[in-house]
């Protein structure tokens, strides 16, 4: 057992799966009509080999149910600017991509509702930490209210430079090692761009079940199962950083990380979603 209380899980499959995810992608995306017979031609085609088989059976699915529900985006997709995917084919690519995520965390377990996210002993207020100085990227949590809703917009629209005017994480709560990996990733993106340019932003962590569905309704690209709501992922703003010419070079960052099997990086459009690899969790415990 790790630090954290998870099953350390290494999966020797992750590199081979995410290369047929990216040739799915290839293949979606060069249909000028993507069609549910489509997808459903080149997805079961694609996942029906052994090199998925410990990936999916870890995330507690399978290429059927998987196809299945790949051929559900491409009948149901509807562009909405709410929406991280792009296309249909995007949407399918980070559904599939997710799958690293699940299987990685497959023992943990979700937030269903706001009572368990308050109540878990697992997270940490990033406040607090904030304010003694232990939080190195920057983030404005998400509200309901008029006033804090209003200052987004007036950031977005007046003063692009300052901030993304995103809406932020639902929760100030975070596991504590989710914040030692942003901490880290701030740090070399910090160092790689110099101090013009502005501190690594996070657009969400911790999210509940209920989290989940909501956005579901508002027309994000919110997947469930998801990592976000067993409190092992974050969105990372990406083209906000184009301003300063860094989005590259974040990037290019985040690959490298995947590549040296810390973690899964997704690109999601606007943001890039990120979830630790828990075989290199000893990197963020403290």
């Amino acid at each position: 057992m790790s630090e954290a209380g998870h099953t350390t899980r290494s999966l020797v499959g992750v590199s081979g799966y995410r290369e047929i995810v990216r040739s799915i992608g290839r293949t979606l995306s060069a249909k000028s009509v993507l069609t549910p017979e489509a997808v459903l031609a080149v997805v079961s085609d694609e996942l029906a080999g052994p090199e998925v088989h410990d990936v999916l059976s870890a995330a507690g699915t399978d290429s059927l149910a998987l196809t299945a529900r790949a051929v559900r985006l491409a009948r149901d997709f509807v562009p909405r600017p709410a929406a991280t995917a792009t296309s249909a084919a995007h949407d399918i690519g980070i559904l599939l991509m997710q799958q690293i995520d699940l299987a990685w965390w497959s023992d943990a377990p979700d937030f269903d509702d706001a009572r368990s996210v308050d109540a878990s002993a697992d997270l940490i207020d990033m406040r607090a930490l904030r304010r003694e100085g232990h939080v190195r990227f920057e983030f404005t949590l998400a509200s309901d209210r008029l006033l804090p809703r209003a200052r987004n917009y007036a950031v977005r629209h007046w003063f692009p430079d300052l901030a993304p005017g995103t809406p932020g994480p639902s929760w100030p709560y975070a596991r504590p090692e989710m914040v030692n990996l942003l901490n880290t990733i701030a740090d070399d993106f910090a160092r790689r761009v110099g101090p013009e340019v502005p501190p690594l932003w996070v657009n969400c962590l911790t999210r509940s079940v209920a989290d989940q569905c909501r956005l579901q309704d508002l027309g994000f690209s919110a997947h469930l199962p998801s990592a976000h709501c067993r409190g092992w992922a974050a969105d990372l703003e990406v083209d906000w950083f184009a301003r300063f010419n860094a989005d590259d070079v974040l990037v290019e960052l985040l690959l490298e990380y995947q590549a040296d099997d810390l973690i899964n990086a997704i690109d999601e459009g606007q943001i890039w979603h990120v979830c630790p690899n828990p075989a290199a969790l000893a990197e963020w415990t403290t």
